[in-house]
């Protein structure tokens, strides 16, 4: 009996063609979407995290020659490498110099290493090679876009000028902007194999700095300690902080896991929706199986059968589908950065999911088609009798629970460590708010009717109509999830906006340069080159742990009296007006709003540092916290700041880390500071390029986050579009009787397309209150947990944006059924008696 119902059953969906392509189609969209969500997310990632580590990539440890040495090379051969905790050891050398073209001089930074090393080390993949690349000899390696500067290309010859000294390179391959290209402006970096560089600089088997990579993390410490003993001369330091790199990743990836719950919501609604309706259509049918001996069971397994080949082959229709769309989206966000890699990342992980969302929903569809029949008689199911069978089921009060629950937690807990929590907690909010704003609708709609209790007319009918109507409860459903979803990615894209233009009016600097011998001389000798008006040194710490604290400081900064107001603007806390002043009285320290969250205190309160100085030693140090500082839109809000007395008493310091430049013209300033202070390591950022790198990585989160809404979007159009249509079905004998009794067209199409503006009124509506809570309650939550300092913002657009969204889908959907109404027979729904 089994088998021959499933043939049968396969036979039926064979000649629903278009119901059964509407039914795939929706499942490839859901999971073409969750897979470009995942896929695009962990691109951007791996994207973000090269960034980070550029320099280091994944390395442990650097070892460098200390300031106190007074020489910035030493022999590579004294660092033992050989030993079996050490997985990789880097050597590289850097120096200043020029490189010489047929038409035009550019300054450069040498840096020689070796490419296979180097390879492993770090993210650095090569856009052109020359067939025979053995990387030896006189052979360099340009960025793209330095080549395009030059304009040269691979095989042609240049010239480098090394301590006065020409030497002829052959370009044997250019590189993306990743590892020691990552800096695109400023002078030009060229690769050469180490060896050839200690020869032309006459230093052989000097470097200025060697990065180990370790076979085991966990020996970090002994590691660092033994190395340090052994080498007292050397600087021995913890290469980058794993932690700061990988929240800034979040940074990226939870954006996208947010929209990728919304559109899971979006398409649970819709596939349910559509099963229910096969389900509907096919009561009677399920009737007879029954009378003839069926059993329930056997029902059962029809169901699931069908749901898991509905999954199946739209979850496998989905990775096509995701696959190029990704495809496409990953060329243009390459054609608007030519010379950054960005390699798509689809694994094996992200094929899974999103196989198994689209089976999941199926399987929970093909349940929910179950438990709405399990109960009837076969003489009910042959009646069809079960259309509207247990809509009223969901109570109200364990809705408002899973409201307010997660409400109460979101807004009353804090933790630095409750991510997954918060995002379990979104998870319940959502579904509270799909599963109970909707119903408010009814209730609405009485009042609105005991209210006009002696009107009549086609509005009045319009709300009769949808009070009663379960597919008005749909409707309603979905344009909410809709106008929820826009509101969340502008807010978030809102954000970004924002945020960068204040952090551009907050800073009044525009060079930052980092170089040895930052002493008070060298400091004002840097003052006096032409084009620098104003120079503020700063002293600047890696992480610092604090006592009775979870999490360390990324960084502590030294900073004079001169850096507040004149070199950047601190938003302090209106309430601690003389923190300023108390951070020069004494042992002050300025703390970020976020750490203020996280470490739970107050001006007043003391703060015990654990601090590694520079001369070895190791101190705890009591600070007294004196205010509060507003660190919108940073990266991350782990730091503090401290008087630069101080952190040269505490630190042991002597030189300063870097110096702030104020200057009219910040490419001919720091050209001339290249000039100037000749062939001598150092770094010199302009503030302008940092600021547009931050500003380009926010656009592309923010256009992916916006595709990947527009596909949820779509997805709830899709289905917005066949409920409207089950509704008119199912209301065709209604039309016809309207027909019979002498109504026109045009009053017959003002009833039906009444109620779908109303609905998507109502959806709007609750759209926009459910959009406005997640982004008040749950995005602050998220930010936090994330450690950013990114202030939500939320703009008077979206009280405008959400109605309008969702009365132009409304009106959208009523024009394309329009089309379906005025095709079809007036007296059909009387001869099939409905």
């Amino acid at each position: 009996m089994l088998q021959v119902m499933l043939r049968y059953l396969a036979r039926d969906i064979l000649r629903q063609g278009w119901r059964s392509g509407f039914v795939l189609l929706i499942l490839a969209l859901v999971s073409a979407a969750l897979m470009a969500s995942l896929s695009l997310a962990e691109t951007m990632v791996r994207s973000g995290m090269r960034q980070w580590q550029a320099e280091f990539g994944q390395s442990d440890l650097l070892i460098q020659a200390s300031r106190q040495s007074g020489q910035p090379l030493f022999r590579a051969s004294l660092i033992d490498t050989t030993g079996p905790e050490i997985d990789l050891a880097v050597g590289r050398l850097t120096a200043r110099g020029q490189i010489r073209t047929a038409g035009r001089t550019e300054p450069a930074i040498l840096t020689g290493a070796s490419l296979a090393d180097l390879t492993r080390l770090v993210d650095l993949h090569l856009k052109e090679v020359k067939p025979d690349l053995l990387f030896t000899g006189r052979q360099a390696i340009l960025s793209a876009a330095a080549a395009a500067r030059l304009q040269v290309i691979v095989g042609d010859l240049v010239e480098l000028e090394i301590q006065g000294n020409r030497h002829a390179f052959e370009i044997a391959a250019l590189a993306y902007a990743e590892g020691p290209f990552v800096q695109e402006d400023g002078p030009i970096t060229v690769l050469v194999p180490l060896d050839k560089l200690q020869s032309a600089m006459g230093v052989p088997d000097r470097v200025d700095s060697i990065t180990l990579r370790l076979v085991d993390r966990a020996s970090l410490g002994p590691v660092m300690r033994a190395m340090a003993q052994r080498h007292p001369a050397l600087s021995v330091t913890e290469s980058y902080p794993e932690d700061h790199a990988r929240l800034q990743a979040n940074r990226t990836q939870v954006p996208f896991l947010f929209i990728s719950i919304i559109l899971c919501f979006m398409a649970i609604s819709v596939l349910v929706i559509l099963f229910t309706g096969l389900v509907t259509e096919r009561l009677a049918l399920i009737g007879l199986f029954r009378a003839f001996g069926a059993s329930r069971t056997e029902a059962r397994r029809v169901l699931l059968a069908e749901s898991l080949c509905f999954g199946l082959l739209g979850g496998i229709a989905g990775w096509a589908l995701g696959i190029g769309l990704l495809a496409v989206l990953v060329r243009q966000l390459n054609a608007g950065t030519p010379n950054r890699f960005l390699a798509l990342q689809t694994g094996w992980i992200q094929l899974a999911l999103s196989l198994g969302t689209a089976l999941a929903v199926s399987l929970a569809a093909s349940w929910l088609a179950f438990h709405t029949t399990a109960r009837l008689s076969v003489s009910s199911l042959i009646r069809g009798q079960a259309a509207d069978h247990g809509s009223g089921r969901l109570r109200p009060l364990p809705l408002i629970a899973m409201l307010l629950a997660p409400l109460t937690l979101l807004l009353a807990w804090q933790n630095e460590k409750g991510l997954v929590v918060y995002l379990l907690a979104l998870v319940v909010l959502l579904a509270g708010l799909v599963l109970l704003l909707p119903r408010l609708a009814p209730a609405w709609l009485s009042l609105s009717l005991k209210a006009g209790a002696r009107r009549a007319g086609p509005g009045i009918i319009t709300v009769y109509q949808a009070r009663r109507s379960r597919d008005f409860l749909v409707l309603v459903t979905l344009l909410s999830l809709i106008v929820t979803t826009v509101l969340i990615v502008h807010a978030i894209s809102t954000s970004e906006t924002r945020g960068q233009v204040q952090l551009s009016g907050q800073i009044h600097y525009q060079l930052e340069l980092f170089i040895t011998d930052l002493n008070r001389s060298g400091i004002n000798r840097i003052s006096q080159i032409s084009g620098v008006d104003a120079a503020c040194p700063l002293y600047t710490s890696g992480s610092v742990e604090v006592a009775g604290q979870r999490l360390a400081l990324y960084r502590v900064q030294g900073v004079p009296e001169t850096y507040s107001g004149t070199f950047r603007d601190l938003q302090l806390d209106p309430a601690q007006p003389t923190a300023w002043p108390d951070l020069f009285a004494g042992r002050g320290l300025l703390l970020t709003q976020t750490m203020r969250r996280i470490y739970k205190v107050a001006a007043g309160d003391p703060l015990i540092l654990k601090i590694y100085a520079r001369d070895r030693s190791y101190r705890e140090v009591a600070y007294t916290v004196v205010g509060f500082f507003d660190d919108y839109q940073t990266k991350l809000g782990r730091y503090a700041l401290i008087s630069d007395v101080s952190f040269r008493e505490d630190f042991a310091a002597g030189d300063y880390d870097s110096v702030l430049l104020q200057t009219a013209d910040a490419i001919r300033t720091r050209d001339t500071i290249l000039e100037t202070l000749g062939p001598r390591p150092l770094e010199l950022l302009v503030q302008r390029d940092v600021l547009a790198d931050l500003a380009r990585e926010g656009r592309q989160v923010v256009a992916a986050l916006q595709l990947i809404a527009a596909l949820s979007v779509l997805i709830g159009i899709l289905g917005l579009t066949n409920t409207a249509l089950l509704l008119f079905m199912r209301r065709r004998r209604e039309i016809s009787l309207y027909y019979a009794f002498g109504l026109t067209s045009d009053h017959i199409l003002r009833l039906f397309l009444g109620e779908l503006l109303l609905a998507g009124a109502l959806g709007s509506l609750n759209g926009l209150a459910g959009g406005l809570l997640v982004a008040a309650a749950a995005l602050p939550r998220l930010v936090f947990a994330l450690q950013i300092a990114l202030r939500i913002s939320i703009g008077r657009p979206v009280f405008w944006l959400g109605p309008a969204v969702g009365m132009g889908i409304a009106a959208c959907v009523s024009l394309l059924c329009l089309v379906f109404l005025n095709r079809s027979n007036p007296m059909r729904g009387l001869r099939e008696g409905e």
